[in-house]
């Protein structure tokens, strides 16, 4: 069954890489292959870089603010698709 959000809480948590890239989870802070439902190349996701901007203007970047607003919108409607980057993402089945 599909859940509303992963276990990686993407709205309430941020993972910043050694580069100082900010990203929503740690599966979409790599680039790979994913291989749930089909096989496809997963781009890795940033909404910034702490090395060039601030934490709070990483927060009010429009990307992170679409993203976090998908899964909110989830809880109210929960036939709202989840962000594009985590459609075919295995976490959101907790697996």
């Amino acid at each position: 069954m599909e859940h509303v959000e992963c276990p990686e809480s993407p709205t309430t948590t941020l993972y910043i890489d050694a580069r100082g890239d900010v990203t929503p989870c740690p599966y979409l802070a790599l680039s790979y292959i994913r291989c749930f439902e089909r096989c496809e190349k997963t781009p890795k996701v940033t909404f910034g870089n702490l090395y060039v901007q601030s934490l709070g203007e990483v927060l009010k970047n429009e990307k992170y603010r679409e993203f976090t607003s998908r899964f909110r919108q989830r809880r109210q409607l929960q036939e709202t698709p989840p962000p594009d980057e985590c459609v075919n993402c295995y976490r959101l089945y907790w697996i």
